[in-house]
């Protein structure tokens, strides 16, 4: 099993980090970085699917990260395919 909140407390986190750092990044002209900060962003994303299918926690993790789920389908088009395998 996995325990969901170990993504929503340090995971989901570190992807809204890297995903700031990219931005900054690209504001900065620093395109490789840009990249490599969306690369790793996107692979931290992916792991959700798995911490949803093996959940052991999923009635109480789920709600602290639902509204972030739906903000990122909705915004992301990039991350919509990880938030619907994670569903």
């Amino acid at each position: 099993g996995a325990d969901l909140a170990v993504w929503a407390q340090h995971l989901l986190p570190l992807a809204r980090g890297l995903a700031a750092r990219a931005e900054a990044a690209t504001q900065a002209k620093s395109v490789i970085l840009a990249q490599n900060c969306q690369v790793l962003e996107l692979q931290v994303w992916a792991t959700l699917p798995a911490f949803m299918s093996w959940a052991t926690d999923l009635p109480t993790a789920f709600p602290l990260f639902a509204k972030d789920l739906a903000g990122a389908f909705q915004g992301r088009p990039d991350l919509r395919g990880w938030v619907c395998a994670a569903l």
